[in-house]
């Protein structure tokens, strides 16, 4: 990653070039901007060999961390603190605490204010208030060029400055960020259940239902299933996603097993949902 483009025409070496490396290291630690970095990069070849570690490290400090594990429940806005607010045993004892006590007044996360002893009505608006909106995977590689492209421009670098940027940091070709390449098809498995569903089960759905204007994916599998709503259940409205707050990850569909071995010595058997979870799709 962040190698040069070999068509980069650029110096192999500059008078930067006898300083001890551990400088360099020290030098771009100082700098508190990603594009300081970057433009001390670009003075020559031998330069960027250093910077582009640090490059690297901005850029992932930015990006979302996997969910990959945790319980997950896609609570609607009406998510309250009623009765059947959130599935029973979904919150643990600290998560209870943190749920039940007042919010601060000042320096909460949201950025607003709130009374004393304020408790917020729904869960979607302790999200808010707790936990930082991230960038979706696929966001990520436009920010970055539009990010680059705005503070090139802000440093008063012109045309010639942000296409040598770019050729440097190959962004026509491919994402600063690093991309993970898992193996496909895939497989999104309910740890919590010990289920799978198939990857493939979803792609001949949207190639066999023309009215599918885009592929269907493990989000919306998620999204069918863990859905939850504290409206009354004789509401038309109401949500019980029977996986809400389960536990999910993905795998390769060459890596997974249908029977895993445990460390006490059971043996756990997965079962294939990739139907039912089709039929699902198709009615909602």
């Amino acid at each position: 990653m962040y190698n040069f483009s070999p068509d980069a025409d650029s110096l192999k070496s500059s008078v930067l070039s006898p300083v001890p490396p551990e400088l360099y290291d020290l030098i771009l630690e100082s700098l508190q901007n990603y594009l300081d970095c970057i433009c001390f990069g670009l003075t020559c070849r031998f330069l960027w060999n250093v910077a582009r570690r640090h490059v690297q490290k901005r850029y992932e400090e930015d990006t979302p961390g996997t969910w990959a594990g945790d319980r997950i429940v896609c609570a609607t806005a009406d998510t309250s603190r009623r009765a059947n607010g959130l599935p029973a045993g979904l919150l643990t004892e600290a998560e209870e605490t943190e749920w039940n006590t007042p919010l601060p007044t000042e320096g909460c996360g949201c950025g607003h204010t709130h009374p004393p002893n304020f408790l917020l009505p729904t869960f979607a608006g302790f999200a808010l208030c707790h936990f930082k909106r991230h960038t979706r995977p696929t966001q990520v590689r436009p920010r970055i060029i539009s990010r680059a492209a705005h503070d090139a421009l802000r440093r008063g670098m012109g045309m010639d400055d942000f296409a040598l940027l770019r050729t440097m940091l190959c962004m026509t070709s491919r994402p600063v960020l690093r991309e993970v390449e898992l193996v496909r098809p895939l497989v999104l498995r309910n740890l919590s259940r010990k289920l799978y569903v198939r990857r493939e089960a979803l792609d001949h759905l949207t190639k066999d239902n023309y009215e599918y204007r885009r592929n269907v994916g493990f989000v919306d599998v998620i999204l069918l299933r863990a859905t939850w709503s504290s409206a009354p259940i004789s509401n038309p409205t109401a949500i019980r996603g029977p996986w809400a707050g389960d536990r999910f990850d993905f795998v390769s569909a060459k890596d997974f097993q249908l029977v895993e071995g445990t460390g006490d010595g059971e043996v756990v058997e997965w079962r294939d949902v990739s139907d039912e979870v089709v039929r699902d799709l198709k009615r909602g």
